[in-house]
């Protein structure tokens, strides 16, 4: 089968978040069973775009075009990434579309509108409330999308997902499958203190946005103040919003508490979450949470708030706890988690072994590629 995969930005450029691993891994793994698989990207990497690949380049076994963008983040507008995929779309048996609202995916999906062309759609967390607050902008939005992805088969990563994307567009064919995710070797495991010491070591690792809930986080965790606990914050984001979560740690009594880590990718994450003993997430608003998975992959439980995505496998599979956005019911959470460590343990080595299962054993690839014949090959 060949595949076409159209994003605005593509691996190496981490900065842009989860999107960027999970697209990457699933063509990679669409390779590895015998797929020839294309991207069609822009060079956007943030204030430092990468060279252009008009010509194509092999990248972990995908052929990667990379065509320059005349704007920057977020609209990524590139005229000769278009003029490519109007001349060569009709030679692929399935397109699969990434992201929503801006001029990559805008017009190509306005292109297969008026063309008929049938095509796979995931918006990688561009129609959740959160992300379209707006009440006029929501209502574009959903006439807009209505028109545009008639032809599209819809791809939402969760329950959570689905619903944000149905409300936008009711009457779209759809199917719920999880994102790929890395996990880290087998011989890689956690490891206990070798101080003896009681503390709990509990990890927040994403990209540090107003979304993410830090706030929350050193509040509630600041009432927990007389239990044994010490944070490590990994990611990064905007300085000067960086410098106010400092600020209110300090504020609240934390800062020798808290270890500021900066960003890590590839195998650093998970070196460091072989020092964690708890991830915590209590995101306003996350269609997935890539980072949620790797850290169980870990075999590090977590702590997640309800409007994460990938809360519904914690909950089902008993992988740790999903606490609702309530000051007060976290913090009676924390406490119940902080007394009791040896619950930790016993979550965290079921959870490993049932995500290694599950992303090893070739279900979920073979899975992606069932819902993309209704959407190319007959």
């Amino acid at each position: 089968m060949k595949i076409l995969h159209i994003t605005p930005s593509y691996k190496p450029a981490y900065l842009y978040g989860g999107p960027t691993v999970s697209v990457s891994l699933l063509a990679e793994n669409q390779v590895k069973v015998g797929h020839q698989v294309t991207i069609l990207t822009t060079t956007a990497n943030g204030p430092a775009d990468f060279p252009p690949s008009p010509n194509g380049e092999t990248l972990d076994g995908v052929t990667v075009y990379r065509f320059p963008r005349w704007t920057g983040d977020h609209t990524h507008f590139s005229p000769r990434l278009l003029l490519w995929m109007i001349r060569n779309h009709q030679s692929f048996d399935v397109i699969h579309v990434h992201s929503w609202w801006n001029l990559v995916v805008l017009p190509v999906v306005l292109w297969f509108r008026l063309t008929s062309r049938t095509f796979v759609f995931s918006p990688r967390g561009m129609f959740s409330g959160y992300t379209v607050r707006s009440g006029l902008r929501m209502r574009f939005q959903k006439g807009l999308a209505s028109f545009l992805l008639k032809t599209a088969r819809l791809h939402a990563t969760s329950q959570t997902e689905a619903q944000d994307l149905l409300t936008t567009v009711p009457e779209g064919p759809l199917f719920i499958l999880p994102n790929f995710i890395p996990l880290p070797a087998p011989g890689l495991q956690r490891v206990p203190p070798t101080d003896g010491s009681e503390t709990i070591r509990l990890i927040f690792y994403s990209r540090i946005h107003d979304k993410k809930g830090l706030e929350l986080t050193f509040r509630c965790l600041a009432a927990c103040s007389r239990l044994p606990w010490h944070l490590s914050v990994a990611g990064s984001g905007e300085p000067s919003y960086v410098e106010s979560l400092k600020k209110l740690a300090e504020s609240l009594g934390l800062s020798s508490r808290i270890d500021w880590v900066g960003f890590v990718e590839g195998d650093e994450r998970f070196r460091l979450l072989q020092q964690a003993d708890l991830f915590i997430l209590l995101s306003k608003n996350e269609n997935f949470g890539n980072a949620v998975i790797e850290s169980l992959a870990m075999g590090v439980p977590v702590l997640v708030s309800d409007q994460v995505g990938a809360g519904e496998w914690v909950l089902a599979r008993k992988w740790g706890w999903v606490v609702p956005l309530d000051e007060k019911q976290i913090i009676s959470q924390m406490e119940e988690i902080l007394a009791s460590p040896d619950v930790l343990h016993s979550i965290g080595s079921t959870a490993r072994l049932d995500v290694h299962q599950f992303y090893n054993d070739g279900t979920l690839i073979q899975s992606y590629l069932d819902h993309y014949r209704p959407a190319g090959l007959p």
